[in-house]
């Protein structure tokens, strides 16, 4: 499986920025076919810079980047495929004008078939100075504060079989 930007197809019912996942499987010689498509889509968000991992128990953890809607600014997040949400981990209040992740990575975490980890960071407007009300990584700056980010499934008991 591999994922990629699929940008906007608007007369295909996909308005913003979305990922495609797909699997392929051997159709003879050096040859691929598509056996699945998957899309990580919303019509108020647009997603994109896919990163998958595969677990010890074959769960498949995605980090993207996401961002328009209520997040403003773009966003990381984390997720598995087929929960059908992902939950953003950072809380940028600005943008680079020039970029923008440069690398997303999912790995799962040595010794724990739940766990995953990403590296992210959150694009954070330097403090305004006296008397300004607005600014812009142009004209006050940034600073990218780089974190690591462990996310998994809820470890415990197994719920009873009915």
């Amino acid at each position: 499986m591999f994922a990629f930007d699929a940008g906007t197809n608007r007369g295909g019912g996909r308005p913003q920025a979305y990922v495609r996942l797909e699997t392929l499987t051997p159709s003879g010689g050096n040859n691929y076919q598509a056996f699945a498509e998957y899309d990580i889509w919303n019509n108020n968000y647009a997603f994109a810079m896919t990163a998958l991992g595969t677990s010890a128990t074959s769960e498949l953890g995605i980090t993207l980047a996401v961002g328009g809607g209520t997040l403003g600014y773009p966003q990381h997040a984390v997720g598995y495929k087929d929960d059908f949400v992902v939950y953003t981990v950072t809380g940028s209040n600005a943008t680079q004008i020039s970029r923008f992740g440069d690398y997303l990575g999912t790995r799962p975490i040595s010794g724990n078939a739940l766990l995953f980890g990403t590296a992210v960071y959150d694009v954070l407007l330097n403090p305004l100075p006296p008397g300004v009300s607005t600014g812009t990584c142009t004209t006050v700056g940034c600073r990218a504060n780089m974190r690591f980010v462990q996310f998994g499934r809820p470890q415990g008991p197994e719920p009873p079989i009915r």
